[in-house]
């Protein structure tokens, strides 16, 4: 659940930016492997901005463990915007309690700009991290009393709506 590069000169990336450290993270910012499919948890890109250049932003890719992609995400906050200043930066994508379904997680995780209709990876590190989602069974999740899995990369828990008509 975490990968970190030490030594800068050999860490994945280019001459713009570099990785430091991704993980899998809890709210409380620890280090985890497995996640209650009832909490939020977050997936966090520690980078290092070498000089000004384009404009850079974090991204990751989430697929289960059959390789189906659950989702794509890229902050696309207005701070991405402009070149970033040379220096460390932390970015935690957190991911909702209730969104992936029950197994294996697999992430994606760098840093990219944009050139086009493409991405234009600075770094790129596919299938970096893996962690476990995992469902207590106790009725307040997605699933409800089901007892068996649901079948899907995704399985929010929705809000509903009824009226008798």
């Amino acid at each position: 659940a975490e990968l970190s590069w030490p030594d800068l000169e050999g860490a994945p990336g280019d001459d713009l930016a570099k990785a430091r450290t991704v993980r899998v993270v809890d709210e409380a910012g620890r280090t985890v492997d497995a996640v209650d499919v009832r909490e939020p948890v977050g997936v966090e890109i520690r980078f290092v901005v070498q000089r000004r250049g384009k404009p850079v932003f974090p991204r990751i890719k989430i697929t289960d463990g059959r390789g189906e992609i659950a989702f794509n995400a890229l902050d696309t906050d207005i701070r991405w915007r402009e070149p970033a200043e040379p220096g460390e930066y932390v970015s935690t994508a957190w991911i909702p309690a209730n969104l992936l379904n029950e197994g294996l997680m697999s992430v994606d995780a760098g840093v990219a700009s944009f050139g086009g209709a493409k991405l234009v990876n600075h770094f790129n590190l596919p299938n970096v991290l893996t962690f476990h989602v995992q469902d207590p069974g106790v009725g307040d999740s997605a699933k409800g009393l089901l007892g068996g899995q649901l079948r899907g990369v995704v399985r929010p828990l929705l809000e509903w709506t009824c009226e008798r008509a």
